[in-house]
Formats: C-alpha cells, sequence, structure tokens
C-alpha cells in the first residue's frame, strides 16, 4: 500500500512538503518500528509481528482519513504507516520462513518478491485511477479495507499455526511445512 504522498495535498490542503514533513517522518519511523522490534521484540513470533505490522498500516490510513485536513494527521499518518511499512519489511523474510520452513524458501522468497514488485509497481498507478474516479476519501477507504482485510486473514491463520506447533517434549523440529496442512483439509 505505500505510494506516493502527491494524493495528500488535496485531503490536507498544505503543500505535499509540509503536509509530510517532506516525507521525512516514514525513514526514521521505519527505522524506529525496526529498533523497537530488536529491542523488545525478541522473542515475538513471526506471525505476531506479520499482524502488528498489519494492523499499522491501514490504522495509518485511517488516521489520516479521519484528520484531514490536518498537517498533524498527515504527520501522525506518516509515522504509523511507516512504522507498518518498517516492520513490514521483517515480516516478509521471517514470517514464510516461519510458516513453510526452510526447505525451497530462496524460490519460496523469490516468487513472493516477484510478485510484491509487481504489485508495487502496479499500486501507484491503481492509486491515481482510483482517486480520479472515487475520489480521494473512497480510495483511502478502499486502502484501509484492503489493509483490514490482511489483518484478518493474519488471524484465520494464527490458530492454525499454533494447534500445530509441536509441544515443547518433541525433540523434532518440524520443517515448517506442515503447519499449513489443516488449510487444505479445511477448504
Amino acid at each position: 500500500m505505500s505510494w506516493s504522498t502527491r494524493p495528500l495535498k488535496p485531503i490536507t490542503r498544505h503543500s505535499t512538503d509540509r503536509a509530510c514533513g517532506r516525507p521525512s517522518s516514514f525513514g526514521p519511523s521505519q527505522v524506529a518500528s525496526r529498533l523497537i522490534n530488536m529491542t523488545f521484540g525478541k522473542r515475538l513470533a513471526a506471525l505476531h509481528l506479520a499482524v502488528i505490522a498489519a494492523v499499522l498500516i491501514p490504522a495509518g490510513v485511517l488516521i489520516l482519513l479521519l484528520m484531514s485536513p490536518s498537517t498533524l494527521g498527515a504527520m501522525a499518518f506518516a509515522v504509523v504507516f511507516g512504522m507498518g511499512n518498517g516492520l513490514l519489511s521483517i515480516v516478509t523474510g521471517t514470517l514464510p520462513l516461519h510458516l513453510f520452513g526452510s526447505a525451497g524458501y530462496g524460490q519460496l522468497q523469490g516468487n513472493m518478491m516477484a510478485a510484491r514488485l509487481i504489485l508495487s509497481a502496479l499500486a501507484p498507478f491503481a492509486l491515481a485511477l482510483s482517486i480520479a474516479r472515487l475520489g480521494i476519501a473512497a480510495s483511502l477507504v478502499i486502502c484501509a479495507v484492503l489493509g483490514i482485510s490482511a489483518v484478518v486473514t493474519l488471524l484465520r491463520i494464527l490458530p492454525l499455526v499454533r494447534s500445530n506447533t509441536p509441544t515443547s517434549s518433541s525433540s523434532q523440529k518440524p520443517s515448517g511445512r506442515e503447519v499449513l496442512d489443516p488449510l487444505e483439509n479445511s477448504l
């Protein structure tokens, strides 16, 4: 859901540079979220971190939507969205390893990154088209709903992973592939 800050100009009624502090809040927020994770989240499971990242991204969009037109709202959006985006970069590498194990990890990462890069390239065009056809507010609502659907999906995966995690008495470490086997049986 990352996009250019140009569409923020009409919603904040300020120049984009002023509304987003020359988008300088994104980078420090990304770094801050990674530092917070390194300091306090060492024992946090990859799936839990993914849920936190997934919550922060639509939360940032909702902040922007609800606080506009406001420079403070635009800055809060940049901080919250940036923190979610920073955690997302960690989760992109750790979650597939946690869910599927190390066998075939490189190929899986390559396939996922290819899809992510294609979608990242298409996202600005899709957002611009949505803004042109539906308006900024409706487009931001759509972005928030898509983000919330990611949260719901991760929350639905959480019990599946918990129910298939081996007990501490088990001496074998799972490859990770069996973690999602219940999906095949439940569909």
